[in-house]
């Protein structure tokens, strides 16, 4: 299911947990996202978490008062007693379905324990799966599907990645401007302080020395990153209820944070692939704005390489190709300054024709096209709102004709008096 944010994917699964007296167990890629997800939930859906046995002791014996809903990240199965305690609830028939929430994540170089996830599959072949993001491509959607080994039917549900109400733009930092980005930032923030916002840092020691840089301008910003959990509740606490304007966080907060108002998000860096910079503009309502500049990209590529190395333990690894086609999508949208920066986002997640997908009998439900504005223009984007405001060729064109004209009556008249009468003409 791919849908984009605030469709209803967890809907999707919530109400059926609510009518079907089982347990929906949901592989969530953070802790900041399940404690998000509970906070959230409807009057009557009882959850627990992964965060404790005494949660996992009150799934046992499962009757029909259960909670219905049972989050945990995938690295709870890498725990032989946590795969034994989920054997027992499948093998008595408690497990509705798999749920695996914000699908994308699972296929990261750096979360090998989606594998145990994955092998749930083979192991329980009648528990269906769902798989919901809002920022799956294509090729993603191919490897999810292998990857699961889906042989029976595979029911597709889609809708448009275009979000209309996002204003998209790339900022060009100077060189050697390092205040720049921090005043830019500020500065919106003291012209908008009614608005709450994300910034998102590429690393952990960034995203500190940005949200301290922004409270010395007098910003009520707080940072988060996964390495202090501890401060996750304080930190959404204050988020919720306006106390902080905004967060500079890394991406281990972005996955499916659902805060009504959320009116802008800036990347403090350029983003390392377009899907990553889809997802976590998808918080906000209005504005996604990637502040960069050209050493940027190669800070990106390195950031990449050492996942790699982390992943694979090969500390001579290369980039791969794919890992490379991703960073250049990423800077061919912040350099084309001719091209609509909606048309190189929703590129990549652009539907691909069934016959090309192996494997299981796909059944597609798209309730919108990949569609964009007239003539290409998408009228929310720095590009399209330059060249709307632009003379258009045909434009030009007139007024050549116009100024032609008014020489062949009079070539001695004065420049000041051809402009009024060009105005003239154009005007009538």
């Amino acid at each position: 299911m791919s849908l984009p944010t605030g469709a209803g994917k967890s809907l999707c699964y919530q109400l059926p947990a609510l009518y079907i007296p089982k347990l929906t167990v949901v592989f969530s890629p953070t802790v900041a996202l399940i404690e998000d997800q509970i906070r959230s939930l409807p009057v009557g859906l009882a959850a627990r978490s992964h965060q404790s046995q005494r949660d996992e002791r009150k799934l046992l014996p499962f009757t029909i008062d259960s909670p219905r809903l049972f989050y945990v990240c995938p690295e709870w199965l890498d725990n032989r007693r946590h795969a034994d305690f989920l054997a027992i609830l499948c093998n008595e028939g408690h497990v509705a379905r798999f749920v695996i929430d914000e699908a994308h994540t699972a296929l990261s170089t750096f979360r090998s324990a989606y594998s145990s996830v994955f092998r749930l599959r083979t192991q329980y072949p009648d528990i269906p799966f769902t798989l919901i993001s809002a920022s799956t491509t294509q090729e993603q959607l191919l490897r999810l599907t292998e990857s699961l080994d889906m042989t029976g039917t595979c029911l597709r549900i889609t809708n448009s990645s275009n979000r209309p109400n996002i204003h998209y733009s790339v900022i060009h930092v100077p060189r050697n401007e390092a205040h720049f980005r921090v005043r830019t930032i500020a500065q919106y923030m003291e012209e908008h302080p009614d608005e709450s916002g994300l910034i998102f840092a590429r690393t952990r020691n960034q995203a500190m020395r940005v949200a301290r840089l922004l409270q010395e301008e007098g910003l009520s910003v707080d940072f988060y990153h996964s390495g202090v959990q501890e401060k996750l509740n304080q930190v959404l606490q204050y988020f919720h209820s306006g106390t902080l304007q905004a967060i500079v966080c890394t991406s281990a907060f972005a996955e499916g944070i659902d805060k009504n108002g959320v009116h802008f998000v800036f990347h403090y860096s350029i983003p390392p692939t377009l899907e990553a910079y889809y997802q976590e503009t998808g918080r906000a309502g209005r504005d996604g704005l990637p502040i960069y500049n050209f050493s940027d990209i190669a800070r990106v590529a390195s950031v990449v390489a050492e996942e790699v190395t982390l992943a694979s333990g090969d500390k001579t690894r290369e980039l791969s190709h794919e890992q490379r086609e991703s960073i250049q999508q990423v800077v061919n949208l912040c350099l084309d300054v001719r091209s609509c920066r909606r048309q190189h986002i929703v590129a990549p997640f652009a539907d691909r024709k069934p016959t090309q997908f192996s494997g299981p009998q796909m059944k597609i439900y798209s309730t919108q096209a990949h569609t964009l504005s007239k003539n290409g223009n998408c009228e929310a984007c720095d590009v399209c709102d330059m060249r709307e405001n632009c003379v258009t060729p045909e434009e030009i064109s007139s007024e050549l004709h116009i100024i032609e004209e008014q020489l062949q009556r009079d070539y001695s008249v004065p420049k000041h008096e051809l402009v009024r009468r060009v105005a003239k003409a154009l005007r009538e």
